[in-house]
């Protein structure tokens, strides 16, 4: 059976059926000349791939899946879909109650964010909750269950009503044109959660050298003349300044880590990378907040040869 007939059987587009086949979800014989051919085992694959995907289970976990056959992940799904629809089932309830009672009261108890990224965006609406919050969303698209998560949100709600951050006007300008087009809403967030970590924990040894590459070409671009006094690169260091003095790196990016399992993940193996990258080119961030090389030196005999040589 060719792509196209499979892609019709099943109700998919030829598009999604490649990208499963490049994900490695799906390996396909081709005939003799050359062209892909779908056997009946190829679409039953392809039919758990769709209702796994139906289902909200994201492309990586889905390998697993097909790859082990474990019934307890989706044990773990259907459990999560009970409660979902059992939380729905109350909000409906309380929901008639209030157009019959007017118990505004009850109801806000009752009715509650599906996510805490849909909570974020309310306490923080505008530009500038979404200039701070934004990179955060993929990994709130969770409920708060546990005291632990409820005190972290609670930090994190106190400490951006207790700060005020004058976000520098280029920074303003470049994010505002994002904000306005939606451009965060190109993708799935729990698709962005993914890449990111991904990225982050399973980075090859070739792309780790890439990325190192990167960096220093970034480096040595920001710390040169004249590119290390364009307005850009300054105002970058003034908005990294006033975050660490109200308090942004010791309070909310810890209460960040505590609210989000995800973030934490990811945080974790950011800051390794970080750590890594920095260690092997020699780098760390300055008292003006420049990302610079650290000083090399000398061996000791060098540095006492120096001091007999006349000034």
């Amino acid at each position: 059976m060719r792509i196209h007939e499979a892609a019709e059987q099943l109700g998919l587009s030829q598009r999604a059926i490649k990208y499963y086949e490049n994900e490695g979800l799906l390996k396909v014989g081709r005939d003799e000349n050359g062209y892909r051919n779908y056997t009946q085992q190829d679409l039953n694959q392809l039919k758990k791939i769709s209702l796994y995907r139906r289902l909200g289970i994201a492309v990586k976990d889905i390998e697993d899946l097909l790859k082990n056959e474990d019934p307890s992940r989706l044990r773990e799904i259907l459990i999560k879909k009970q409660n979902q629809l059992h939380q729905d089932h109350m909000q409906l309830q309380a929901l008639e109650k209030y157009l019959s009672e007017g118990d505004l009261d009850e109801a806000l108890q009752t009715i509650d964010y599906e996510t805490i990224a849909q909570a974020m965006r309310d306490m923080f609406p505008g530009f500038t909750g979404y200039y701070f919050m934004h990179h955060f969303m993929p990994y709130l698209q969770i409920r708060i269950t546990t005291p632990q998560q409820q005190a972290a949100y609670q930090r994190i709600l106190t400490f951006w009503d207790s700060v005020s951050i004058k976000i520098p006007l280029l920074l303003r300008l470049i994010s505002f044109v994002q904000y306005k087009l939606g451009g965060d809403k190109a993708f799935s967030q729990a698709e962005k959660m993914e890449n990111q970590m991904k990225q982050m924990i399973e980075l090859s040894d070739q792309d780790y050298e890439k990325l190192k590459r990167q960096v220093l070409q970034g480096v040595k671009l920001k710390t040169s003349f004249p590119m290390k006094y364009h307005p850009a690169f300054i105002a970058q260091r003034k908005l990294m300044k006033q975050l660490q003095d109200c308090g942004y790196n010791d309070i909310f990016i810890p209460s960040m880590i505590a609210l989000s399992p995800a973030y934490k993940t990811y945080h974790e193996a950011l800051d390794r990378m970080n750590q890594r990258i920095c260690e092997d080119l020699g780098l760390y961030y300055n008292t003006r907040y420049e990302l610079v090389f650290k000083a090399k030196t000398k061996p000791a005999d060098q540095r006492e040869e120096s001091k007999d040589r006349p000034v």
